[in-house]
């Protein structure tokens, strides 16, 4: 169930996350009279009543028996692994209050991957996290709870679109998880990623308006109002001419980082097109900025 560019986060009928779906569905659903805008940043809309198969007869989430909407049904039974997904744009700590009384932060990190909570915090004690409740039943929510079969299927896809595969061709699910495990642990620890390039921008000296050399990151003084910073430095670590090809960052760790950004705009899809300098890059980038025009004019016709 993880999330692609573009997506529009989608609540059921009480307001709780529900699923993401494209711009298009949402845009119908809109139109039907059978969902309405709940919040604008971050967009989302809200179904107004439990989902019916839609127009094409496919069963609606809701109908997903796979589908966690409920904190208390979720965590009913035995205890077992739980498995969190990130669903906001930032870092988020949660409490948990161990045996003896003892209080424990744990760090999610800004990633959409999902982790095995379970891994890192006993079985009671997530049971009984109020931060871990408000989180997951926000509304919209910022934490998406995940049983095992949603956490499996979402490597598995993982895997599939990064070319994580064992000898026979098939997705490594086992190790697209070690990997999502190992940079999420890295981050929680504040410690640098394995094979990342340095991570301080690399500077040209230019001159001020009086005349002083002053340093500024390549490419930040043309394009630091159209872009966010994270998407400069992001760009700086590919497209810089003065990288070598072994100190840029890796295609697939570039792109994975930029899929994770929320709400990427057309002047920034742009500027990846224009200074992403990997074709991959490149070509994901303009199909992007193609979908985010294409849903623009559509959002203006029907207005």
């Amino acid at each position: 169930m993880g999330r692609q560019p573009n997506e529009v986060l989608i609540l059921n009928h009480e307001g709780c996350f529900l699923d993401y779906g494209h711009p298009g569905y949402v845009r119908r659903l809109l139109r039907e009279g059978r969902a309405s805008v709940y919040s604008r940043s971050p967009f989302a809309i809200k179904m107004h009543r439990p989902s019916e198969p839609d127009l094409n007869g496919r069963q609606t989430m809701n109908q997903n028996p796979k589908m966690i909407v409920n904190f208390t049904k979720f965590f009913a039974g035995e205890p077992r692994d739980v498995y969190l997904q990130n669903l906001s744009d930032k870092q988020l700590s949660l409490q948990f209050e161990l045996p003896g009384g003892a209080v424990e932060s744990f760090l999610v990190p800004a990633v959409k991957d999902p982790i095995n909570l379970s891994q890192h915090i006993p079985w009671q004690a997530i049971v009984n996290s109020t931060d871990l409740r408000r989180m997951s039943t926000k509304r919209p929510a910022i934490l998406n709870l995940m049983n095992e079969d949603q956490y499996r299927e979402y490597y598995a896809n993982k895997a599939k679109r990064y070319e994580i595969l064992t000898d026979d061709g098939k997705p490594d699910i086992e190790k697209a998880i070690e990997v999502a495990e190992t940079k999420a642990n890295l981050i929680r620890n504040h410690q640098p990623l394995p094979d990342a390039p340095d991570p301080k921008p690399i500077h040209d000296v230019v001159r001020d308006a009086d005349g002083k050399q002053v340093a500024k990151p390549f490419e930040m003084a043309a394009s630091e109002e159209i872009c966010r910073p994270k998407i400069l430095h992001l760009v700086n670590q590919v497209g810089n001419p003065k990288l070598e090809d072994k100190d840029r960052m890796p295609v697939k760790a570039f792109l994975e980082e930029v899929e994770n950004l929320p709400n990427l705009t057309v002047d920034e899809l742009e500027y990846i097109l224009a200074h992403g300098y990997y074709k991959t890059v490149k070509k994901w980038a303009k199909a992007e900025m193609e979908k985010a025009v294409a849903a623009g004019a559509s959002e203006g016709a029907e207005g």
